[in-house]
């Protein structure tokens, strides 16, 4: 199959023959294009590098590839550029590796600059609306959940998974370049929005903790700290549950997972989940990256230590306020209040994730499928 770049971030894709003159969206930057007229020759078998499925806006499916070493420049004109047909893996004209608008081709200078960005988004009208809608989504989701029966899980688990979907939107969108935070809108369905980035990053979740529940099983500890968490205790009623020594190794092994999340979060964001089994290339892409990873990781554990820290806070302001007012003062003003710093923060560590990837994917080792 004849194979074209996306003109804006110089993203591979492989398309049917047939496929000239019609129109495509890049899944990796946005930007539409005219596919043009195709040449016959294929780049060689082992230069192919499939990462994941998009679809031509006419239906005919596309395979996106991941670029070799070019960055996304953030240009999108809104006008349909045509597309650059690709026979073989010299013929790439790409940026310089890591090359972003003002960035002198620097990565680092990039990534830092997008970092600024990031830390200043509630300064931009549209993100502050759009961080405002979410904060209010989450605490209904939260007095929703301590209402209590099947309605409360029910509600509290479409919140959490709405949540997670909105956490790998802003991922993908640092990782195309955009400044802005996602749109609340679906632009593509139920399905593409919401059901599909939500299991995407819910693998992720079940992969950074799979080794602590492993050990909390293995100790006879699993339904303890289940029951804990699940009786709406949170943070607080699992560290009162569990002993010292319980408490400390799974700390440690949570710590591990996380160190690869982000990593975890990209192969879903760009990828395919089967990357997980891909320990060699993920290791591979670490260390070739390695001070930006570190700097990445960092700000995923702040992230994730703000979210554990104001869940115990809330914990401990409930307990004090439970005699004499059921803990309502509380999840009225104290528990919302911490809720703002948590989800400033998780916006951060998401936009921290694809800017690594956006300004760093030509060190990225990977060649699954």
């Amino acid at each position: 199959m004849p194979f074209i770049r996306c003109p804006s971030c110089n993203a591979r894709y492989k398309v049917g023959a047939d496929a000239g003159g019609r129109s495509a969206k890049c899944r990796n930057c946005g930007q539409g294009f005219k596919i043009p007229a195709l040449p016959q020759e294929a780049p060689p078998e082992e230069e192919l590098r499939l990462t994941s499925l998009d679809a031509l806006a006419s239906g005919t499916p596309i395979e996106l590839e991941r670029p070799p070493q070019s960055a996304a420049d953030g240009a999108g004109t809104g006008a349909l550029a045509e597309a650059e047909p690709v026979t073989g893996a010299t013929t790439y004209s790409a940026a310089p590796v890591g090359a972003v608008a003002g960035s002198g081709g620097r990565p680092y200078t990039a990534y830092f600059h997008s970092l600024g960005q990031s830390l200043a988004f509630p300064s931009r009208v549209g993100d502050l609306i759009t961080f405002g809608i979410v904060w209010v989504i989450l605490i209904v989701g939260e007095f929703v959940g301590h209402a209590g029966g099947c309605l409360g899980l029910v509600g509290s688990l479409i919140v959490a998974g709405w949540y997670m979907s909105f956490q790998l939107n802003v991922v993908v969108g640092a990782a195309g370049a955009e400044e802005d935070l996602p749109t609340l809108t679906l632009t593509e369905g139920w399905w593409d929005d919401i059901v599909s980035p939500f299991l995407k990053m819910l693998a992720t979740y079940v992969a950074v903790h799979l080794p602590a529940v492993i050990f909390l099983a293995s100790v006879g500890m699993l339904r303890t700290a289940l029951g804990a968490t699940g009786a709406g205790g949170g943070a607080l009623a699992l560290l009162q549950a569990l002993d010292v020594p319980t408490l400390v190794v799974g700390g440690l092994l949570l710590l591990a997972g996380y160190a690869l999340w982000p990593m975890l979060v990209l192969i879903v964001a760009v990828g395919s989940v089967l990357g997980f089994v891909r320990v060699d290339l993920i290791a591979r892409t670490i260390l070739k990256s390695f001070p930006a990873y570190l700097l990445t990781l960092l700000i995923v554990y702040l992230s994730v230590g703000s979210g554990f820290g104001i869940a115990i806070l809330v914990g401990i302001a409930v307990q004090l306020q439970a005699g004499a007012f059921g803990g309502t003062t509380a999840m009225f003003t104290i528990m919302p209040l911490l809720k703002i710093v948590q989800l400033y923060f998780t916006i951060i560590a998401m936009r921290a994730i694809g800017s690594y990837y956006c300004h760093f994917k030509h060190k990225f080792a990977w060649s699954w499928g």
